[in-house]
C-alpha cells in the first residue's frame, strides 16, 4: 500500500481539476439513470444467448489466428493506398446528399 502512496499523490491534481466536469454531469447521470434500469431485462434476456454463442466462439479461434499472418501481409498494400483514398476524399463528399 505505502508504495501506491506517491502515485495516488500525483493523482490529486488532476482529481481536483476534474471536479467541476464531473459535477456538470450529475443532471446527465440522473436522467440515464431510468434509461440504463429500463434496459435491464433487455440485457438479462441476451445472457442465455450470449452463454450459448460461447462454444461457436472458442471454435472460430484457431481459424481467426491463422488469418493474422494474411492480414500483416496486407498491412503495405492498404499502406499504400493511402494516399489514394486521401485524393478520393473530397470526390466523395461531394456525393452525399
Amino acid at each position: 500500500m505505502q508504495s501506491l502512496r506517491p502515485f495516488v499523490q500525483s493523482l490529486r491534481p488532476s482529481v481536483r481539476s476534474l471536479r467541476p466536469f464531473v459535477r456538470s454531469l450529475r443532471p446527465f447521470v440522473r436522467s440515464l439513470r431510468p434509461f440504463v434500469r429500463s434496459l435491464r431485462p433487455f440485457v438479462r434476456s441476451l445472457q442465455p444467448s450470449v452463454r450459448s454463442l460461447r462454444p461457436s466462439v472458442r471454435s472460430l479461434r484457431p481459424s481467426v489466428r491463422s488469418l493474422r499472418p494474411f492480414v500483416r501481409s496486407l498491412r503495405p498494400f492498404v499502406r499504400s493506398l493511402r494516399p489514394s483514398v486521401q485524393s478520393l476524399q473530397p470526390s466523395v463528399r461531394s456525393l452525399r446528399p
